[in-house]
C-alpha cells in the first residue's frame, strides 16, 4: 500500500494533457491514506476484502466524471473516505475557493473555471479544502490524518490543489460508488 500523496509520479503524459485539471485520487481506511500509483484508472487493495476500482467518463454536457467503485467483502460494515485532489497540469498562478453552502470547490487557472462537486447519493459527508501545491505534494492534507479529518482551507491562490473527500459506509458484502464532477464553466475576465 502507498503511504505518501506525492503527485509528482503522475505518468507524463496526463501532465501533458491541454488546458484542464489534472486528478490524483486515493482512499482513507482506518487512518490509512493510500493513493492510486498513475493515471485516472485501475484498483487499490486496501486490506483484505476491501477494493476500490477508479474510473473517469465524460459526461454528454461539458464535465468529467471521476468514480470509485468499493467493493467489501467482509463480514461487516466499513467506512472509507475517497479522495479526489485536482490541480492544474501546468505550474502558474491558479485560485481555488471552497462554497460550503453550494457544497462545491471553485479552481480557475489556465484561463479556465472549473466547478467541482460530490456526485455521490450515498455519501454520509463530505470535507472540501483548498490547499497550496507544495502542501499536497508534502502529503500535508490532513488536519487529523488517524480520524479522516482534512485541514481545511477555504481560500488560496498560487499553486493550488482542490481536495474532496467523500466518506461512504459500505455494508458487508455489498458494493458501493461515489465521485466527483468536474465542469468546465465560462470565466469572467472581470471578476
Amino acid at each position: 500500500m502507498r503511504q505518501s500523496a506525492n503527485l509528482q509520479d503522475l505518468d507524463q503524459d496526463s501532465r501533458r494533457a491541454g488546458g484542464k485539471l489534472l486528478v490524483r485520487q486515493g482512499v482513507w481506511l482506518e487512518g490509512r491514506t493510500c493513493w492510486q500509483e498513475k493515471g485516472y484508472g485501475g484498483e487499490i487493495f486496501l486490506k483484505k476484502g476491501v477494493t476500490v476500482s477508479f474510473s473517469q467518463e465524460k459526461a454528454e454536457t461539458e464535465s468529467d466524471l471521476f468514480f470509485a467503485k468499493v467493493a467489501n467483502e467482509q463480514a461487516s460494515s466499513i467506512s472509507v473516505k475517497l479522495l479526489f485532489a485536482f490541480y492544474q497540469e501546468a505550474a502558474g498562478e491558479a485560485f481555488s475557493f471552497v462554497s460550503p453552502s453550494r457544497e462545491a470547490i471553485y479552481h480557475a487557472c489556465n484561463n479556465k473555471l472549473f466547478l467541482i462537486t460530490p456526485d455521490s447519493p450515498c455519501r454520509n459527508r463530505t470535507q472540501l479544502s483548498a490547499l497550496s501545491m507544495s502542501a499536497a505534494l508534502d502529503g500535508q492534507i490532513w488536519k487529523h490524518e488517524k480520524r479522516g479529518i482534512l485541514n481545511y482551507v477555504p481560500m488560496i491562490r498560487g499553486e493550488t490543489s482542490s481536495v474532496l473527500l467523500l466518506e461512504i459506509s459500505i455494508p458487508a458484502k455489498n458494493m458501493v460508488h461515489g465521485g466527483a464532477s468536474v465542469s468546465l464553466r465560462p470565466l469572467d475576465k472581470n471578476v
